[in-house]
Parts: C-alpha cells; structure tokens; sequence
C-alpha cells in the first residue's frame, strides 16, 4: 500500500472508535488494489477516480457515501499540510452531493439487477427447491399479476421434454413459454420435495414440516392443498435476503434482471 505510515500517522489523531471506522476506509482492500493499479496514493487521487472509490466501497446509502468521502476528504487534507501533496487541490472538495446520489443509485442499481451467475448463487443457496425454483421462474420472465403465473403452475402444465411451460394469470389469460433445462430440472426437484425444511440461523436449529401431495409446483406447508399464496413467497425472499445481505432484490426486480439479460442476448445476437 501507497504511503502506509502517513495512513497510520493520519489515524492516530483519532480515537480508537472513530480510527477503526477510518481505517476500514483508508485499508480496504479496493484502495490498495486502487493505488497499485494508478501507482500513486489515494490523496493524489482526482475527482472522478475518488468517485470510483466511494462507489466501490459499497455505500449503500447517501450518509454512508458521505462519510466515506468525509474521511477521505481529511486524508488528503492531512497530507497536503505535511507536504506530500503539492498541487494544492484537495479533489475530495469538488464532489457534490448529487455526485454522491449518483454513486449511491449506481450501487444499489448493481445490487438489485442480477447477472444469471448471481441469480443461479441465490438459487443454489436455498434449503428447498420450491423457494429456489420461484426465483429461476421469476428470472425466466413468469410472474403475472400478484405472482399468479407462478402460483398457479401445476405438473400438467408443463410438458418437460420440451421444456414449455403453460401459464395463467390471475384474470385467467393463459399464454405458453419455453423455458431453460435449469429451470425444468429444479421444477422436478420442487415436484419431488414432500417436506420443507425451516433454518433458523441464529440458534443453529433444522428441521422439516410436511407439504400437501399436490402437483401444484410451489406449496405451502400443513394441510392446505391449493396455490401458495403470493404473501408466502414474498415472505420467503425477504427471509433469503437477509441471508445473502441483499435488502434489495424484489420479485419485480429478479423478474426485470430476467428481461435485462434476455435483450443483452438478442442485442448479442443480432452484432
């Protein structure tokens, strides 16, 4: 790392609560790699290149962007009064808020729209296929109104050697998809699973609950045997979301990734 003693010299000015959250800035693994790659040291930075940072560091909201930009902006203001930093600009200074606004939008833009890698991660680390088969679903481009395409998908709909799909919405319109091996092979495992299995992280606890014998491809456990009800899937997501530490991936938001990387196909395609 460019300058490591100044960065020391720098944080020993604080406290030790408000050192450990500079120095979480000030060491990140991105300002090395930063620094290394432009070969000169973060107060040497210019606008756009501490922009880049900011939005690197992850900020996943406009206070946290400013205080990431706060530390930064002393940083360079401490190596300017040692004379490391010459020109007499602290570029730190020339950034606005709506600068910040933009990073911070860019960033949750990121997190929100999933590549298929992403979108297949998330998918691989559910405990039951019927949760894990809802998002591939959702990314295939199968929603309809309050999730009812979905819902409402049963075994007999689904002629699996050619992989299409026969959906109906909530105002029963019915419409016919095609849709991935992937997601056929997590339909049968979905068909298959009779129990589901409930994780409670925090107290390191497992275990398992009925589902209803239905061809109904997403169940609900207990005895009820019809549709799952959009809410329970919804509930399901949030709970996965906080497991991944992704607060802001929705339905709506997997579903619109789905149609991202299909148009980036056809734009592929056609050159």
């Amino acid at each position: 790392m460019t300058n490591k003693n100044l960065k020391k010299r720098f944080l020993e000015q604080y406290p030790e609560s408000t050192r450990q959250n500079m120095e979480y800035v000030l060491f990140a693994d991105i300002v090395k790699i930063m620094e290394e790659k432009k070969g000169k040291d973060l107060y040497e930075f210019n606008r756009d290149e501490l922009l880049k940072l900011i939005g690197e560091l992850n900020p996943s909201s406009y206070q946290a962007a400013a205080t990431r930009l706060s530390f930064i902006r002393k940083y360079i203001k401490f190596a300017m009064i040692n004379g490391y930093l010459t020109t007499g600009i602290n570029f730190a200074n020339l950034i606005t808020p709506d600068n910040l606004k933009d990073v911070v939008n860019a960033y949750i833009i990121k997190l929100k729209y999933l590549t298929k890698e992403e979108l297949k991660e998330i998918a691989d680390g559910f405990d039951n296929a019927i949760d894990a088969v809802f998002v591939m679903l959702l990314y295939e481009g199968v929603k309809g109104e309050s999730l009812s395409e979905i819902v409402n998908l049963r075994k007999k709909d689904i002629d699996f050697e050619n992989r299409i799909i026969k959906l109906t919405d909530k105002n029963n319109t019915i419409r016919y998809k095609k849709i991935s091996q992937e997601t056929i092979n997590m339909i049968n495992e979905a068909l298959e699973q009779d129990k589901y299995f409930v994780v409670v992280e925090n107290r390191s606890l497992r275990f398992s609950r009925p589902m209803p014998s239905t061809d109904y491809v997403i169940r609900t456990v207990g005895n009820y045997v019809g549709p799952a009800k959009s809410r329970t899937l919804i509930a399901r997501l949030r709970a996965a979301k906080k497991k991944i530490g992704n607060p802001y991936i929705t339905p709506t938001s997997i579903w619109e990734s789905g149609m991202i990387n299909y148009a980036k196909k056809l734009k592929e395609k056609e050159g």
